[in-house]
């Protein structure tokens, strides 16, 4: 009788969804207008450190078996929203679109009067880049837009 249960538990931990799914992104439902002074992305690492051109990005392979960037936005400016209307695209060196997000995200005010999202997970569906491939991440929200060229680690 072990014997004939152990191997339908060991099928049971083996199964799976058959489509990967993305992690879920911390959405809210009414992105506000803001006037932002100043725009940071970096990626899932704690503290947050801003991505700088040229600096090193790593990718994440998810429990479904996609690759994914992390990344964590952080404004500075007046009347910053708690919802945050963006749109987040990942480019490889010809400039294609690998990934894009248009989720609006929560913000969280930060002790020195900034406000950071959670990490917003982007899953590389169709092209995976490889170590070594230089990305573009492009942000834009309302009539700000920044770009950082990195480097996949």
């Amino acid at each position: 009788m072990f014997v004939l249960s152990a191997p339908l538990f060991c099928l049971r931990l083996t199964c799976g969804p058959e489509d990967p799914v993305a992690p879920t992104p911390d959405e809210c439902d009414e992105p506000a207008m803001a006037r932002v002074t100043t725009v940071e992305i970096g990626g899932a690492d704690e503290p947050f450190l801003a991505w700088t051109h040229g600096g090193a990005a790593h990718l994440t392979r998810g429990p479904q078996g996609g690759l994914m960037i992390g990344i964590v936005i952080r404004l500075s400016g007046a009347e910053l929203p708690s919802c945050l209307a963006q749109e987040t695209s990942v480019l490889n060196a010809a400039r294609d679109t690998l990934v894009l997000s248009r989720t609006p995200l929560h913000t969280y005010e930060q002790p020195d009067g900034s406000r950071m999202t959670r990490v917003h997970w982007l899953v590389f569906e169709a092209r995976e880049p490889a170590v070594g491939d230089t990305l573009s991440i492009r942000a834009v929200f309302a009539s700000t837009t920044t770009e950082h060229t990195v480097v996949v680690r």
